[in-house]
C-alpha cells in the first residue's frame, strides 16, 4: 500500500511526488504526458515585483526563499542544472511610474528588491524613462526538473502513464484504484480538473497563455526585460517572449490574435531585427480569487484536490506541497486564503 496516489505530474504534482519522498512516504502517480501542459510550456520567470502597480507578490518573503532552497537542493540531489539567477529590468514608462517606483524606493518592504532608475544603455531597447531592477529573480527551465523527477518515478515503476478513470475509484478506510491501494489521493491535474467529478464545485478559471522564441544576433541582453511581456535571453541569441492572458479559448494552439499582441508588445520594446523560431501555448489552472486551493473534499476525507497555481506556480508548488503534505500527515492547518472550504 502507498501513502499517497497522486493524479498528475505537472509542477504541482512533481512537487508533491519528491517532497513525500523527502520525508519518508510512499507515492505513485498517474499522468498522461503533454509536451504543451502548464508546466512545460512556463516561461519559468521567479519575480517578487509585479504588475502595473508594481506590488510585492502574495507571500513573496516567504514563498520565494522557500522555492529557491527547494530548487537548488534538487539540482544538487538530482545532479542536473536548470535554475537561472537573473536580474529583470523593468521598463519604466511615464513620468507617473518614475514616481511610483521612487515611491517603492522610500518603503523598507521593497528596499531588498529594487534599485535607482537608471539606463541600460543598449541602443536595441527603447526605454525612454529608464529601467528599474529587481531581485532577487530567476528563470527556471522546469521541463528539465519536472522531466527528470518523471524518470526517476517511471524507472521504479511509480508511475503509469495513462489516463485516470474516477469512476474506478473504491472509498473505504483506503482508496482502491484497480490494482493500487493508498491511504490517500490528491488530484493536482492542472487545467483537466475541470473534468473532475468530485472537485467541479471550484470556480476554475482556465488562462491560456502563450510564448515565442525568437532569434537575435543583435539584442545582447544578460537581463530579462519586463514591460507588459517578458523577454528572457535563453543563450545564443535565442529569448522567449510572452504571454498572453485568454480567457475563452481552451485549445492548445497558438491563435493569431495571441501571437499579434505579442509581437505588438515586443516591437514596441525592440528596435533591431528578430525571427521567430517557434511558438508554444498552455493553459494554465487558474482560480477567480488568484489563489491556490488545497484540502479534503467535503465528503471523502482521504480525498484532497492540490491546484489554482495559475501564473505563479513555479514559485508557489513548493511551499504549498509541504503545506499540503504536513496537513494530510500531521493535521497542520492550512491557511484559510487558499483552502477548500473557500468554496464550500
Amino acid at each position: 500500500m502507498f501513502d499517497f496516489l497522486i493524479i498528475g505530474q505537472g509542477i504541482a504534482g512533481t512537487m508533491l511526488a519528491y517532497q513525500a519522498q523527502q520525508k519518508g512516504f510512499s507515492v505513485c502517480a498517474f499522468d498522461t504526458h503533454n509536451p504543451n501542459s502548464a508546466s512545460n510550456v512556463a516561461s519559468g520567470v521567479v519575480n517578487p515585483i509585479t504588475g502595473r502597480k508594481m506590488l510585492k507578490t502574495w507571500k513573496a518573503d516567504t514563498i520565494i526563499p522557500y522555492a529557491i532552497d527547494t530548487y537548488k537542493a534538487i539540482e544538487k540531489e538530482l545532479d542536473i542544472k536548470f535554475i537561472h539567477e537573473i536580474p529583470i529590468a523593468k521598463i519604466i514608462t511615464s513620468e507617473e511610474d518614475v514616481n511610483l517606483w521612487n515611491s517603492k524606493l522610500e518603503d523598507s518592504r521593497y528596499q531588498n528588491n529594487i534599485s535607482p532608475i537608471q539606463s541600460l544603455n543598449n541602443p536595441h531597447i527603447n526605454e525612454a524613462f529608464g529601467v528599474g531592477f529587481i531581485q532577487p529573480t530567476f528563470w527556471m527551465n522546469m521541463k528539465i526538473m519536472v522531466q527528470k523527477i518523471r524518470t526517476n518515478l517511471l524507472k521504479n515503476n511509480l508511475l503509469f502513464e495513462e489516463n485516470f478513470n474516477y469512476s474506478l475509484i473504491e472509498f473505504d478506510d483506503t482508496i482502491k484504484y484497480k490494482n493500487i491501494e493508498a491511504k490517500y489521493i490528491i488530484f493536482a491535474e492542472g487545467f483537466n480538473i475541470q473534468n473532475n467529478p468530485f472537485f467541479n464545485f471550484i470556480p476554475f478559471k482556465p488562462a491560456k497563455g502563450e510564448q515565442f522564441k525568437i532569434y537575435s544576433k543583435e539584442l545582447k541582453l544578460d537581463y530579462i526585460i519586463n514591460k507588459n511581456i517578458f523577454i528572457i535571453p535563453l543563450g545564443n541569441d535565442t529569448y522567449h517572449v510572452g504571454s498572453t492572458y485568454i480567457w475563452d479559448d481552451e485549445t492548445e494552439m497558438v491563435t493569431e490574435e495571441g501571437r499579434k499582441e505579442v509581437l505588438t508588445k515586443l516591437d514596441k520594446i525592440v528596435k533591431c531585427k528578430y525571427e521567430v523560431i517557434d511558438e508554444k501555448a498552455g493553459i494554465r489552472p487558474t482560480i477567480k480569487d488568484r489563489r491556490p486551493v488545497l484540502g479534503a473534499h467535503p465528503e471523502h476525507k482521504n480525498m484532497y484536490v492540490y491546484n489554482g497555481m495559475g501564473t505563479k506556480g513555479i514559485s508557489l508548488a513548493p511551499y504549498f506541497s509541504n503545506e499540503l503534505i504536513l496537513h494530510i500527515t500531521e493535521n497542520k492547518e492550512i491557511d484559510k486564503e487558499i483552502g477548500i472550504q473557500r468554496f464550500i
